[in-house]
């Protein structure tokens, strides 16, 4: 992986939405989570949508401490999205359809993927570490 430098209007957003996750997100993740370093480290804002990515299979976020999922569209917007799985059949699966000002939040070793099987979903995504060193390696 090769660090992307982000666009402008990219860092305009970030920058934008800085003071939410330090005001709100950032404390609510160190309290629940029991970690008072943690850090909102990296972020991305994800779409899928028919004729582009669709899914993302079950997976676990290997890379952070948590994670928070924020939608940026309605759920009236799509059918699926965002799921829990705890086992390995597609039976399992358990999805959470969050609206827009809400978010889901989970820790590192929660089993858990997205599949929009109608309409277009998006949403931010950040990845929280332990601390800024961690963050910076």
């Amino acid at each position: 992986h090769g660090r992307v430098e982000p666009s402008p209007s990219a860092v305009a957003a970030v920058d934008a939405l800085r003071p939410a996750l330090e005001r709100r997100l950032a404390p609510y993740v160190r309290e629940r989570f029991g970690c008072p370093t943690c850090v909102p480290c990296t972020s991305i804002v994800r779409r899928y949508k028919a004729g582009e990515r669709q899914a993302h299979p079950w997976h676990y976020d290997s890379d952070s401490f948590a994670t928070a999922v924020l939608p940026l569209l309605p759920p009236e917007r799509y059918r699926g999205g965002f799921y829990l799985q705890p086992g390995f059949d597609r039976e399992s699966r358990e999805f959470a359809d969050p609206d827009v000002g809400d978010a889901v939040i989970h820790s590192f070793d929660l089993k858990h993927g997205v599949e929009v099987l109608e309409g277009e979903r998006l949403s931010l995504v950040v990845w929280f570490t332990t601390n800024q060193t961690v963050c910076e390696a």
